[in-house]
């Protein structure tokens, strides 16, 4: 039963590292495609700024800081 339990506390390891790894692969993906939506794009709109920037933070002294989605 022991032997058992520590296959299974190991098969549940292996899992959770490629979840890990498939989240990494799949927001590598995910960032190739929109470099690629960047690239081919004639023109700078509010579609392609939606899915770089995160947020945009504007200052009293008007300053203004971008924060990107990568």
């Amino acid at each position: 039963m022991v032997i058992k339990k520590k296959v299974i506390v190991e098969k549940v390891k292996e899992i959770k590292l490629l979840e890990e790894k498939n989240k990494n692969r799949l927001l590598d993906e995910n960032l190739m495609k929109i470099l690629k939506d960047f690239k081919s794009a004639e023109k700078f709109d509010n579609e392609m700024m939606k899915k770089l920037i995160e947020r945009i933070e504007v200052y009293e002294d008007k300053t203004v800081k971008i924060i990107f989605k990568f």
